[in-house]
């Protein structure tokens, strides 16, 4: 899995709801939710983003995934559907997330320290104008940002 990096303006509302989602999670694994995975990409046209998140349930990319709460920047705040989700901040968000996905978030509860290093270190990239994706129907250009780790099994404390 390669992560792009795209340039947007970070004026536009769709990178500011973007980075709110990028920011909800960051929330999650504060709270420790650390388990949760972003996995966002571009929808077929390349006109907007896209960003799924899932439990990691396993130790490998392929398999071992639950749930997927997605979200499409054409729907603007209306993060998963929510219609009161506007406005809303990031820890608020998350607190809706725990809330509304229960069996996600129990599923996504747990440490994977390394993970939520890697996605905070991505994060960072996000201040410069910048969103991840991982897949698109086009070859992304690879960005300095490394691939992230594959998930802990709950066997190694995770």
């Amino acid at each position: 899995m390669t992560v792009g990096m795209l340039k947007i303006s970070p004026d536009t509302p769709a990178f500011r709801h973007a980075q709110t989602l990028l920011w909800m999670v960051r929330e999650l694994h504060r709270a420790g939710y650390q388990r949760l995975r972003a996995r966002p990409s571009l929808a077929p046209s390349g006109l907007y983003w896209r960003c799924e998140i899932v439990a990691a349930v396993g130790a490998t990319e392929r398999t071992g995934y639950f749930g997927g709460a997605s979200y499409s920047s054409a729907s603007k705040d209306v993060f998963f559907g929510w219609r009161d989700a506007g406005g809303k901040s990031p820890q608020e968000l998350a607190d809706m997330f725990v809330e509304r996905f229960p069996d996600m978030a129990n599923a996504g509860f747990g440490k994977d320290q390394l993970y939520a290093d890697w996605f905070a270190n991505m994060l960072a990239a996000t201040e410069k104008g910048r969103l991840p994706a991982f897949s698109a129907d086009f070859d992304l250009k690879p960005s300095e940002i490394p691939d992230p780790p594959p998930p802990k099994t709950r066997a190694d404390g995770g």
